[in-house]
């Protein structure tokens, strides 16, 4: 095909080369047909007449017949190789046009604010969209390993913060044909119908993509990284992760999935959203194995219904394989109950670590959640049933027992009634309730089958000793219903007490090997007096096996010095909001030992 050009047809060239755009051979059902394209008029122009054509037509017929022969056996088959042969001389000659456009603008930038003048409309070009086929044609992974600072409030510590990724969406790899606003079909980044993309489900807590293929059955599965998505939520403000320690609504950015759940352990759970709301209770273990509904409130966010779920079926939870080794899952699935006795305490040193107490613990034998083990179970040849039902392979039962100090606040704010006990036979103010939880505690401790003493004082400006080591039995709250609230908060009269009641109890060889305990509750605080941490270390000089814990009951904002006296005496501190919380505390101070709920959501 020529250009008409002033006096005539003029062949098309490359301007800048000079050189013409040439022809390609013609080819049908196989078979190559050259017939040079020179003056074939295909269409009737000005001053074109239909003699002409019909030269032109016979032009391409005799060609036409040398490589297929009209014998008359089949004239349809012949006529419809023919009429291919000419739609194959106008591709040809389209094809040419297009690539004399291409070659002729290709250094041209057209931006014309009327739709369809651009020049690039004419032409053959690629779509902007990018892929539209279902999940991520590529994953990027940011290949790194940095030392990064994590900055918390209880602790400064350095962790690994491992590679990120990134879903890759490519660009269509299709053609939008000339003189169309778009290709056929959806964009995709290939034309190979091989080609694979990949899972784009993340993992809830790390953020890693899922690296099975796009619409695969079965879990999903990845690498896993830290822990972006999730934030401590527990059962207590303090919480440690092995040597790192955390408050309850900080990030779990310097924990790995995997790894967190090797350091918390045996008998670990986690905690998600319950799916009922508040009025689940415990009807939450219907909707899969594994999962109940909080047994206690979780913070910071305590008006928000929580589940507790095991490790097990937390993945199953996620719709993401386990990562962890099986021997791990293995040791998860076991109860976390810990034998009491001093035998298990590790030497204590400046260095030694969680994970090495960790190791020197004696646990239930029995699985996660096992219903109570009866006394006398003959599965059971050897060790001791607690009577709370766990079983521990252990023998020490006789040097278990503990002397348990109360250290009571009634000061005046004791009397307000905006939190109330449960029982009618306490007084319905915040003192009745804290005489209701120490009932509790008395009931639960004796089911344990241990040889307790006890010991109360009360404080307020002043303290005064109520029960002085005396046998644990729940009559002795009958002496504490006579005194109600009155006076300031000053700790040290009470702590001053309980240092006299401990000097008595080193020097009693029935009372010495006794595990003393401290409970030391209070709604306010610190008015006046010594320092309380005073008194604590004085206490620890004299018995070193001491464990202090700290309750601040109600809402009072002053809490660092009860954290403070916890931390100096090895013991935990809690704050409980209400009645049930402080029962609860309670009831789990008396228990066997077990490791607090700390969880990421």
């Amino acid at each position: 095909m020529g250009c008409f050009y002033n006096d005539g047809w003029q062949p098309l060239i490359s301007f800048d080369s000079q050189k013409a755009i040439g022809d390609g051979p013609l080819v049908v059902e196989g078979v190559t047909i050259f017939l040079p394209d020179h003056q074939l008029e295909l269409t009737p122009g000005e001053g074109c007449s239909c003699r002409d054509i019909d030269d032109v037509l016979q032009r391409i017929t005799d060609e036409f017949k040398g490589k297929f022969p009209r014998d008359g056996t089949d004239d349809e088959l012949w006529h419809l190789r023919l009429e291919k042969c000419i739609g194959a001389l106008f591709d040809r000659r389209r094809a040419r046009v297009f690539e004399w456009l291409d070659q002729n603008t290709a250094d041209f930038s057209v931006v014309c604010p009327r739709e369809g003048t651009s020049i690039c409309s004419f032409l053959q070009r690629k779509p902007q969209e990018q892929c539209e086929h279902g999940g991520n044609c590529g994953v990027k992974t940011n290949v790194s390993k940095k030392t990064k600072t994590f900055k918390g409030k209880r602790a400064i510590f350095e962790y690994e913060l491992v590679s990120e990724q990134n879903g890759e969406q490519k660009g269509c790899c299709l053609s939008i044909p000339p003189l169309q606003e778009r290709h056929g079909g959806p964009h995709l980044h290939s034309e190979d119908p091989d080609c694979v993309h990949f899972c784009e489900t993340r993992c809830p807590s790390c953020g890693y993509f899922c690296d099975r293929l796009f619409g695969h059955s079965g879990l999903h599965r990845t690498t896993h990284g830290n822990m972006r998505e999730k934030k401590f939520v527990a059962e207590s403000e303090d919480i440690d992760i092995l040597d790192r320690k955390y408050k309850w609504g900080e990030s779990g950015i310097a924990e790995m999935c995997n790894m967190y759940c090797k350091a918390q352990g045996r008998g670990h759970v986690h905690l998600i959203p319950c799916p009922k709301g508040v009025d689940a209770k415990l009807a939450c273990g219907g909707v899969f194995d594994g999962c109940r509904h909080e047994t206690c409130l979780y913070g910071p966010d305590f008006d928000v219904p929580k589940d507790e779920i095991t490790h097990t079926a937390y993945w199953k939870y996620q719709r993401f394989e386990d990562p962890c080794s099986a021997e791990d899952r293995k040791e998860f699935d076991l109860c976390n109950h810990q034998c009491v006795s001093e035998e298990h305490v590790p030497p204590t040193s400046s260095n030694t670590s969680a994970a090495t107490a960790a190791n020197h613990a004696s646990f239930c034998t029995e699985s996660l959640w096992h219903n109570p083990v009866a006394r006398g179970d003959k599965r059971f040849a050897t060790g001791y049933v607690t009577k709370d039902g766990h079983h521990f392979n252990c023998d020490h039962t006789k040097n278990v027992s503990s002397n348990v100090i109360f250290i009571i606040d009634r000061s005046g704010s004791m009397v307000q009634q905006d939190i109330r006990p449960s029982m009618v036979n306490f007084s319905s103010n915040r003192l009745g309730c804290v005489y209701e939880a120490i009932t509790r505690f008395i009931r639960t401790r004796s089911a344990t089958m241990q040889e307790d003493v006890v010991s109360v004082i009360l404080f307020h400006t002043s303290a005064q000793t109520v029960v002085q080591l005396e046998a644990l039995r729940e009559s002795i709250v009958d002496k504490l219903r006579k005194h109600g609230a009155t006076g300031a908060t000053i700790y040290s009269s009470g702590l001053l007490e309980a240092e006299k009641i401990l000097k008595l109890s080193v020097q009693d060889v029935s009372l010495a090997p006794k595990s003393p305990t401290i409970i030391f509750l209070s709604d306010g605080g610190n008015n006046g007096g010594k320092d309380p941490l005073y008194h604590i270390r004085q206490m620890k000089a004299l018995d070193p096996r001491l464990k202090v814990h700290t309750i601040m009951f109600g809402k009072d904002p002053y809490q660092q010095i009860m954290k403070d006296m916890a931390s100096a005496g090895d013991g935990t501190f809690e704050c409980s909001l209400d009645e049930v919380q402080l029962s609860r505390r309670f009831e789990g101070l008396a228990k066997s030992l077990k490791m607090q709920v700390a969880s990421l959501m």
